[in-house]
């Protein structure tokens, strides 16, 4: 285990503030919103073929992961070896400090300065940057939400727009502030936008080594995919001399069949999209005749405690997806923001991952997360299980209510107030599940 643990401060005090934050309240609100509508919108565009419509694709979607964890320590063993047929490497990382040994141990022996990174929760999971930082690299994030937290010296506050929580005010107020964007730098989307590009490009030119995360791996060819919507991943990729990928053990697909349905629903549960913008393939180091790609290749196959669910009780979770949609419709997540959680996944998924992956986190900080929408977790699992072993972590339950999105409202979900919310720990004591009606 290891992340961001914001040290010197309880749940409580990171809650108060952030419900007293009536700017952030509304960022959050207003992201979170118009994800929900566009996985919506997303969703009803899809069909299997058959009439089935989008819950025959999440069912397919289920069966597909349960059968790759079904299946996953020979599915890792096939994909390690079509990675080191292919010219690559592989290390077998126990734990976040194992990843980071490695990981730094490649950058000093390649003689890196500059490390470009793409968007990564791994990454964010085994706390590398400070570990890369220390052995006297320079580290750049080049997702424009990872660098804007970077620069502000923050964490990611939602695992699919890290700064979700930032205006465009504020943001182009930080880039005056942190990078000497010009006084009169618009509050245009756009110019921001024109102005982080600008100061990227040299970075992805500079970079010695490029890092990046995976949103699935494909075992049948040693392929790593990544979603992203700027194009950076590509670029982090392509460019530098040594690419490092830090890959969760979970995120796998037996091949391109599999593959390509996780990504269709992952791309529509995120962000409400028929495909992102950039879907990137790396299949092993640059071959010969090939004019781009990395001389070296190194795949991390990050465990951190993932090995220790499979087959028991929260044996499901490692079918998430990490699209983040139960983050968008968590009534506690729209209130709070991110940061409040005091780890790196945030909302109902974090709610669960966290004590698994984060054992040592005290129990306590955790009551909070564990009262989740019950259409939260509906929508959520995207029928691929995650729904039963979010629930045993519900301790509140509310009356049926109206619910936003076109969430049916039978569903029911929790209502709480700001002020409830913060006093939480006066509502329930510690460790008292209440049942589920």
């Amino acid at each position: 285990m290891s992340g961001h643990q914001l040290s010197g401060t309880t749940l409580r005090e990171r809650t108060a503030a952030a419900v007293a934050d009536e700017r952030l309240r509304g960022n959050v609100a207003r992201a979170v919103d118009r994800f929900a509508s566009h996985r919506l919108r997303g969703l009803a565009e899809l069909d299997d073929g058959q009439g089935g419509g989008p819950d025959a694709l999440r069912r397919a979607a289920r069966a597909v992961k349960a059968d790759v964890l079904a299946r996953l320590p020979d599915l890792l063993e096939q994909f390690a070896d079509r990675v080191l047929d292919l010219g690559g490497h592989v290390c077998w990382a126990p734990t976040a400090a194992d990843a980071r040994r490695y990981v730094v141990e490649v950058v000093r022996s390649t003689g890196a300065r500059r490390v470009a990174k793409s968007k990564s929760m791994a990454t964010e999971e085994i706390d590398l940057n400070p570990a890369l930082e220390a052995a006297g690299a320079e580290v750049v994030e080049t997702d424009l939400g990872e660098w804007i937290v970077q620069l502000a010296g923050e964490t990611p506050s939602h695992i699919i727009a890290p700064a979700l929580h930032k205006d465009r005010h504020q943001i182009r107020d930080l880039f005056v502030d942190a990078v000497a964007a010009p006084a009169d730098l618009p509050t245009e989307p756009a110019e921001l936008v024109a102005f982080a590009r600008r100061r990227l490009r040299d970075v992805f030119l500079g970079a010695d080594v490029g890092v990046t995360g995976a949103n699935v791996a494909v075992a049948s060819t040693g392929s790593i995919v990544l979603v992203t919507n700027e194009g950076n991943g590509r670029l982090v990729t392509a460019l530098p001399r040594v690419h490092v990928v830090v890959l969760g053990m979970e995120r796998l697909a037996a091949d391109w069949h599999q593959a390509e349905l996780l990504l269709a629903l992952l791309a529509r549960s995120a962000t409400g999209q028929r495909l992102s913008s950039y879907t990137s393939v790396v299949t092993g180091p640059r071959g010969p005749g090939e004019v781009d790609g990395p001389e070296e290749l190194h795949v991390v196959v990050l465990d951190n405690g993932r090995s220790e669910l499979l087959g028991g009780e929260h044996h499901e979770m490692l079918a998430c997806i990490r699209c983040g949609a139960c983050l968008n419709v968590c009534p506690v997540y729209r209130q709070t923001g991110g940061h409040a959680y005091g780890w790196v996944y945030p909302g109902p998924m974090g709610a669960v991952l966290t004590p698994l992956l984060a054992a040592e986190h005290p129990e306590r900080d955790w009551v909070l997360t564990r009262i989740l929408w019950l259409s939260g977790t509906e929508i959520g699992r995207n029928r691929l299980g995650e729904v039963d072993t979010m629930r045993r972590y519900i301790y509140i339950h509310g009356a049926p209510d109206e619910a936003p999105m076109g969430v049916p409202s039978s569903i029911g979900c929790i209502r709480m107030r700001n002020a409830e919310i913060v006093e939480l720990f006066d509502l329930v004591p510690v460790g008292t599940p209440v049942e589920i009606s």
